[in-house]
């Protein structure tokens, strides 16, 4: 099994580059802080091209953590 996670990253910079861009920076700490915690990058969507939003949908995925069923003595 898997747990999915979604973040919605602005594609906007406004005063230090043109609407529609990424701060490759901001991004890139963004992605490198999810892999440590054991998040896997799966999907980027630009929604500006499906939704008109000036965003990336970033969908990551990592193994669901398995319960461990307690051993009762018999």
């Amino acid at each position: 099994m898997k747990e999915y996670r979604s973040i919605l990253f602005a594609a906007d910079q406004g005063w230090g580059g043109s609407k529609g861009t990424v701060d490759t920076k901001s991004f890139d700490e963004q992605v490198n802080r999810m892999a440590r915690d054991g998040w896997d990058l799966n999907f980027i969507e630009n929604l500006n091209q499906t939704a008109g939003s000036r965003s990336l949908l970033l969908v990551f995925s990592r193994p669901l953590a398995e319960k461990v069923t307690p051993v009762t003595p018999t």
